[in-house]
């Protein structure tokens, strides 16, 4: 059986991390070939990492915006030579002009329609497209949490077949490069119960709030920090936030880091309060690594990841009040319950959704 996965481009991306490590599997797999066709070859930062996999790797030059049939036609020829193309993104032209090549194909659901970015005039158009792309062309969609299949279903999106297989990790942790870390970093963090979080510090992620519930919970600390890593437009905002409730000293912004495991190491509890987020990746590593991982209950998908009742916290008061549960935890005990959070973390292995993937392939490929 053949098996081609299509991505938009190979910029750093959850998707684009997704695809990485679930081809890394399935190519492993007895009589299952596998290939993966980039519908643009600009802002490739992941070339490197995507050509380490040694599978076949097909490039082509079509943008969401711009008509190219000749482009078209060369996927086209592409997907006829697979029994199986998997969709990772929905691009209009590309998707209608192999509308009636007999491959049979699965479509994985990574996003709420837009959620949490600008729309456009044209955005009304491009989703109905797909409603109707998904409802007649489609042979299965995957939902990569419950929220996600409940969000697109009150869409009316109802492809032939579907299917629940959440996303995973491989809990690979990369070679520790040191001087990533800058001394001031050393300085403010050490001997401190941490709280922090990892993400794009952009609205959909609400560290505003975050950063609220810290200012409530620090007061009379010393020994307490808030770390920030990430980086996005809403950061200068975030600052002044921090400056406006008086909290600057307590909290240390790092920017983007590609060592972001070891920040995540040395958290003591680690908080992600967006909102509409289809999975949690940044959440399930977290949860991998044995510290408490709290989010809000309106997170999307991030809830599913966390499933421990105790962390999924309905507002600020809430999240100030388990920050203190698990502080005095950590001072009474001197540690917390870690193998819970890792028991939790290992059902999310990307070894075992590879596998159900694969399963679900075999199914649709004997559909008539």
């Amino acid at each position: 059986m053949k098996v081609l996965h299509i991505l938009p481009n190979l910029q750093i991306g959850g998707i684009q991390r997704f695809v990485l490590d679930i081809v890394s599997y399935q190519k492993e797999v007895p009589d299952v070939s596998v290939a993966i066709f980039i519908c643009t070859h600009e802002k490739a930062q992941w070339e490197k990492a995507f050509n380490h996999l040694e599978v076949p790797i097909y490039w082509g030059n079509i943008k969401p915006k711009r008509i190219n049939f000749v482009q078209y036609r060369y996927f086209r020829n592409i997907q006829k030579q697979y029994d199986i193309v998997h969709w990772h993104v929905f691009i209009p032209g590309l998707c209608y002009f192999s509308f009636f090549d007999k491959g049979k194909y699965i479509f994985t659901h990574h996003s709420v329609l837009g959620e949490g970015r600008v729309r456009h005039r044209t955005d009304c158009i491009k989703w109905n497209l797909f409603k109707w792309f998904i409802n007649h062309r489609v042979d299965c969609e995957v939902y990569n949490s419950l929220y996600t299949k409940s969000f697109w279903q009150s869409y009316g999106l109802h492809a032939r077949f579907n299917c629940l297989i959440y996303n995973g990790a491989k809990f690979i942790e990369p070679p520790f490069d040191q001087s990533e870390v800058t001394e001031q970093e050393k300085f403010t963090l050490e001997d401190k119960f941490i709280i922090g979080t990892t993400c794009n510090l952009i609205r959909l992620k609400r560290v505003d709030i975050l950063i609220k519930a810290f200012s409530i919970w620090c007061r009379n600390k010393t020994n307490v920090c808030l770390l920030i890593v990430g980086e996005g437009g809403e950061r200068k905002n975030l600052e002044q936030l921090a400056k406006d409730l008086k909290i600057e000293e307590k909290v240390l912004f790092v920017g983007h880091k590609k060592q972001v495991s070891y920040y995540q190491k040395i958290m003591d509890v680690c908080v992600f309060p967006s909102t509409t987020e289809t999975f949690g990746l940044a959440a399930l590593e977290c949860l991998h690594k044995g510290k408490p991982t709290i989010c809000l209950n309106d997170g999307g998908g991030i809830c599913e990841v966390i499933g421990d009742k105790r962390n999924i916290v309905d507002s600020i008061d809430n999240m100030v009040r388990r920050f203190d549960e698990l502080y005095q935890e950590k001072e009474t005990t001197g540690t917390c319950d870690s193998i819970t959070y890792i028991k939790q973390s290992n059902l999310f292995r990307m070894g075992d959704k590879a596998l159900e993937y694969i399963d679900l392939y075999k199914r649709i490929y004997l559909l008539e």
